[in-house]
């Protein structure tokens, strides 16, 4: 009796959510043949309405992480209007991706919990800024424990949310 109240309760929310006005696109993006995103751990939207996903490409979520990183290209970047893929890039660069945030300049940020890292790399994939030491946690203003995303104002100044180990 309680499991039916329960989905009572839950239906209108259903109903009403499909009712949304957003559509699910198949086969979204349009990936050349044998190309697949892997798990995907971070995703964000440019000024242009482009794109840019943060995966693992085949890496699953082991405990501990690997050491090695990622031999295929982890950031993919994708039209919005078209879903054709435009670059990929960060093969060899990332152990466990994780946030992913573009700013107000285009600039893309990312975090990298294996790493120990937070990177910002400019919009065509150029590195601008490494935070952190390799693969070295720590809880001072020199290093990460689990950097998890950034979250960037207007005027450039940026949080990072160290969530994994670090609760200060």
């Amino acid at each position: 009796m309680i499991r039916l109240l329960l989905m009572m309760a839950l239906l209108p929310a259903v109903l009403a959510s499909a009712d949304s006005g957003y559509e699910v696109v198949r086969d979204w993006p349009a990936l050349p043949e044998g190309k697949s995103l892997g798990l995907c751990a971070g995703v964000g939207i440019d000024s242009h309405d482009n794109v840019f996903v943060f995966h693992r490409n085949g890496r699953a979520w082991t405990n501990p992480f690997p050491e090695e990183p990622i031999k295929e290209p982890t950031i993919s970047f994708i039209d919005g209007r078209t879903g054709k893929l435009l670059a990929s890039w960060g093969a060899g660069e990332f152990i466990m991706p994780h946030g992913l945030t573009v700013d107000y300049e285009d600039n893309v940020w990312l975090t990298d919990v294996g790493r120990q890292q937070v990177f910002k790399y400019s919009h065509d994939g150029r590195l601008l800024l490494t935070l952190g030491e390799r693969g070295k946690p720590g809880a001072d203003k020199e290093h990460f424990n689990y950097p998890t995303d950034v979250a960037v104002l207007p005027d450039g100044s940026f949080y990072v949310s160290d969530g994994f180990a670090i609760h200060e």
